[in-house]
């Protein structure tokens, strides 16, 4: 998941929460292993038959006495697959499937000889409902829907040395790993163990420690609550040549209302942390450089203006930031469906601390304008019932057994997870193993090995391993 939406370095998860299809797809290259998306395309292009697209008729509405359906697309690697081996069950989450078979998933197959199966999330990819994505439209895509989907597929998936004594377990890294740990607590006659990688399963409307988990993650915090503590005062005098001049600066001239101005230059810079990765030149080091020889605001603004600017490229990224856009455009998309999500349901607001918090983050990006983005885009006022989702899904108080919870030390949507310092404490188990990379980000353990992978990535994904082969076999 995710930073709240995103121009080109970055959704869902993760992610205003919503997720741009860049986000996506850089996303998904960090879950699914980079090496193999890359293979995908000589793959097919060997065999087209290689890596089909199979079809499940799944129902619309799990909760209601209706035969409707629709048609959810799954894909099958069966490599490492011997008949009575499990059956890894990975979703994609808030973005599009496609062929599954790298990083993580396929060693956790190799090691126990399981099949890989990736299940599209209902309202994303070609996984549709109903053609509409307004308000009327998108009311099938809950979470409960989404775990019931899982179920649903569990029970009456056919393939052969797969029976009903087969053992699954759920895989999915950033909103998928919440749902990973949310569906083996609601359906655990089903779903055998989980991986929640990255999963914030604690639901919470006003995220500011999104915002706080920047601060402590980037050298040069300080320099940059500087600029914008100017920016924010460029915006409060309202005078519009200042105001454009800055946007300018940034790139971000053609956004016009101020407070999603303030929401994008931040939230383009989130991803530096939230999907940073060890490299011969650190890259929040690289970034913050520069700032060393800025001594005045100016400077400053010119050091952060060149870098989102580098980072926007092409006419479409802004339209994720073009909220009425959005609202005109009826057709479906996935951006939009993580809207919906956050706006009737999780929430996951990334807001700027109040007070005397260190903040990166404008002022202007506040719970307000962030509920008035989902009545911009849906046309009507929303807001997710927080309470009452955490207090059916447990939130980080769960307790079921043979999840294993991974999380980056420094992926600011820890915050949210079971390895959050701020959530109730408890030891790593074997039954409820927990693990913190050091110096990790989002999702990490999840992707492909790396010359630059840290000794504690290192660690966590043998660790995973070595779960699962007890819990699977």
């Amino acid at each position: 998941m995710k930073v709240q939406a995103c121009l080109t370095i970055f959704g869902s998860l993760a992610l205003f929460t919503a997720t741009s299809a860049v986000h996506i797809k850089r996303h998904h290259a960090e879950l699914e292993g980079e090496d193999w998306i890359q293979s995908i395309p000589q793959i097919l292009a060997r065999d087209p038959t290689a890596l089909p697209e199979q079809w499940f008729d799944q129902k619309i509405d799990h909760f209601a006495h209706k035969t409707s359906v629709f048609k959810q697309r799954y894909f099958v690697n069966s490599t490492y697959f011997k008949p009575g081996g499990p059956v890894y069950l990975y979703s994609p989450g808030e973005g599009p499937a496609r062929p599954v078979g790298g990083g993580q998933l396929r060693n956790l197959a190799a090691a126990t000889n399981g099949l890989m199966i990736g299940l599209e999330h209902r309202y994303y990819g070609k996984s549709l409902p109903t053609e509409k994505s307004n308000f009327e439209g998108m009311k099938y895509l809950t979470v409960d829907q989404g775990l019931a989907d899982f179920a649903n597929f569990i029970k009456n998936f056919k393939y052969q040395g797969v029976s009903p004594k087969t053992k699954w377990a759920l895989v999915g890294g950033s909103y998928a790993g919440a749902q990973a740990s949310w569906g083996r607590q609601k359906y655990p006659e089903l779903i055998h163990a989980a991986l929640a990688s990255s999963g914030p399963v604690q639901a919470k409307a006003d995220f500011f420690e999104y915002d706080l988990a920047l601060t402590e993650a980037i050298p040069c915090a300080e320099d940059l609550h500087q600029v914008t503590k100017y920016i924010d005062t460029v915006l409060d005098n309202g005078n519009k040549k200042d105001i454009l001049k800055i946007k300018t600066a940034f790139g971000l001239q053609n956004i016009t209302d101020n407070a999603d101005f303030a929401f994008a230059y931040t939230d383009i810079l989130a991803g530096l942390v939230q999907y940073y990765k060890p490299a011969k030149v650190d890259p929040l080091e690289a970034f913050c450089s520069p700032f060393a020889f800025a001594k005045t605001m100016p400077e400053k603004l010119k050091v952060w203006g060149d870098y989102i600017r580098s980072q926007v490229t092409g006419p479409d990224s802004l339209h994720f930031y073009d909220y009425d856009g959005m609202r005109k455009n009826l057709a479906h998309d996935d951006t939009k469906g993580w809207y919906w999500q956050t706006c009737i349901e999780l929430g996951y607001f990334q807001t700027a601390p109040r007070g005397k918090l260190p903040r990166v983050r404008s002022k202007y990006c506040d719970l307000k304008q962030q509920l008035g983005a989902c009545e911009k885009i849906f046309g009507r006022k929303m807001s997710p019932s927080i309470d009452q989702f955490n207090r059916k899904h447990k939130g980080w108080n769960v307790r079921t057994s043979r999840i294993f919870y991974a999380d980056g030390e420094i992926d600011p949507w820890r915050k949210l997870s079971v390895n959050s310092p701020n959530a109730p404490k408890r030891t790593s188990k074997p039954a409820n193993p927990l693990f913190v990379i050091k110096k990790g980000s989002h999702c990490t353990d999840l992707g492909s090995d790396s010359p630059f992978d840290t000794q504690s990535l290192k660690d966590a994904r043998k660790s995973e391993i070595e779960a699962f082969k007890k819990w699977m076999l």
